[in-house]
């Protein structure tokens, strides 16, 4: 449904930029081509990001999934150059009633889009993103082409700068938001709390947790815990096993415990 609901919107708007003579409407017609080739590309790499762990890839292929990030904002950047080389050429040009009637229906289509998108989780969250600027360019595509259609075309060009410019803008949030979730950032300090005191409870002493965010809800790691030696050695496999399984249900956390004597 997700792909029909975006086919159709891009369908739409590309039809109304060619035949009605907006270049507001054109502006976001060219983003719905960028749209699409994000979808693909978003796809085919959440697939990806789904297979098991092998022989090159020891931890899964969950990263893969950020391929279609990448996909997303190297098309969206095309675009925005495409734009721009049109805009600066574009001469005088008239606009036709029908554009924002075109305008509103896409709207319509890549809202539903939107909210199908958010619900697949993260990897689809630069897609749901860019999508998302879908709405405000097609509020701003409708108002502008009327405006164009009704007083001048200028208003109408007008509009396609706005949108030209909200494009840049949100190539530059995205960039630095895939930098920030590539970077090994640490989780939220309170989800290393609860490691803490899930481990404390099964009589560990912690002495070190480092996590790094692989993707929403998912991390991996390592601890340090020091145990009494009294312990016998299948008692505190055991004690481990409970616990590492244990994060990982309840916070999607792989993580490697190191063990070592109390007094050590």
């Amino acid at each position: 449904m997700l792909v029909a609901f975006a086919v159709a919107g891009a369908a739409v708007k590309i039809v109304g930029g060619l035949l009605y003579g907006s270049e507001a409407l054109l502006v976001d017609a060219l983003t719905c081509v960028a749209n699409l080739v994000a979808l693909a590309g978003t796809i085919y790499y959440y697939r990806a990001s789904k297979m098991p762990p092998d022989e090159d890839h020891h931890f899964g292929h969950l990263r893969l999934g950020f391929g279609g990030v990448v996909v997303t904002l190297t098309v969206y950047s095309f675009v925005a150059g495409l734009v721009v080389a049109r805009l600066l050429t574009v001469g005088r040009y008239s606009v036709d009633v029908k554009a924002p009637i075109a305008a509103a229906i896409g709207f319509l289509l890549y809202l539903a889009a939107i909210l199908l998108a958010r619900r697949m989780g993260a990897f689809f969250a630069a897609y749901a993103g860019f999508t998302g600027s879908e709405l405000l360019e097609g509020g701003i595509v409708i108002v502008a082409s009327l405006a164009g259609a009704l007083y001048s075309y200028l208003l109408d060009y007008l509009g396609a700068i706005v949108i030209t410019l909200y494009l840049f803008h949100e190539l530059y949030e995205h960039v630095a938001a895939v930098i920030r979730d590539i970077s090994d950032i640490a989780p939220p300090p309170g989800l290393i709390d609860e490691i803490r005191a899930d481990m404390e409870r099964e009589g560990l002493i912690v002495k070190k947790v480092r996590l790094r965010h692989i993707y929403e809800g998912s991390y991996q790691g390592d601890a340090v815990v020091a145990v009494d030696p009294s312990r016998s050695l299948p008692e505190i496999h055991e004690v481990i096993d409970r616990v590492q399984d244990r994060l990982k249900k309840r916070h999607g956390v792989e993580i490697v415990i190191h063990v070592e004597p109390k007094d050590f």
